[in-house]
């Protein structure tokens, strides 16, 4: 496709035809290297799937944030390391984002603040990374959220009370991780909203956690 090694003679023609369409490269193959700029060149690019394939290490492009048309983007489990880009933030028309599986190469978490501009995300994918610390202040923005999965991480602080405000949540997974304190207060709203009674609620802790058990919210 011309994204890996040397640019096609034909690339015009091709990048014509995907303006509408997804970019999925990892259905036959399993690529690695580094990921070429001329992805740039598919300005109307909607979808992008990078998962399952094996960058040994190398960073996430900062030029991914330049695909400002990107509404589904997957990076879960790709072999990438080093921190995660804050141009990322750019991405303001993303409905779903997975950074899931990053902890197979050391990767930093860094400033987080800059999720809080992906007012639009319905899915958020944190799970399975090696992330310390409180839950990133920068999710408490992402108030249209229907699933969240935050599952297998080290994330060792309260559950934040902002969660009560994410009236859209469906499917919450806080599995494997460090929370500590009370849980009482982020599962019992009585003002959440009748369309979002059934939430799907998961967590188990590396460490007890001294409250009730856990229940739909």
């Amino acid at each position: 496709m011309g994204i890996w090694g040397g640019r096609p003679q034909d690339y015009n023609s091709l990048r014509d035809q995907v303006s509408q369409a997804a970019a999925k490269i990892n259905d036959y193959v399993q690529l690695g290297g580094e990921i070429n700029p001329s992805l740039l060149e598919l300005k109307h690019l909607k979808s992008l799937n990078l998962s399952l394939n094996d960058f040994n290490g190398t960073s996430i492009p900062e030029f991914i944030g330049s695909l400002k048309s990107l509404q589904y983007l997957n990076l879960s489990n790709a072999g990438f390391g080093g921190k995660l880009p804050n141009q990322l933030d750019n991405l303001s028309n993303l409905y779903y984002l997975s950074l899931s599986g990053l902890y197979m190469v050391p990767v930093e978490i860094g400033n987080l603040e800059w999720l809080s501009h992906l007012s639009h995300l319905e899915h958020l994918d944190l799970s399975h990374n090696s992330f310390q610390g409180p839950i990133p202040r920068g999710l408490r923005n992402l108030t249209m959220l229907t699933d969240l999965h935050l599952s297998f991480n080290w994330f060792n602080t309260t559950i934040p009370d902002w969660l009560n405000s994410f009236n859209h949540l469906k499917h919450l997974d806080l599995n494997e991780n460090t929370f500590h304190g009370t849980i009482s207060a982020t599962i019992d709203n009585p003002r959440r909203s009748q369309a979002s009674t059934s939430i799907e609620t998961t967590l188990k802790a590396r460490y007890p956690i001294s409250s009730e058990i856990f229940t739909d919210w």
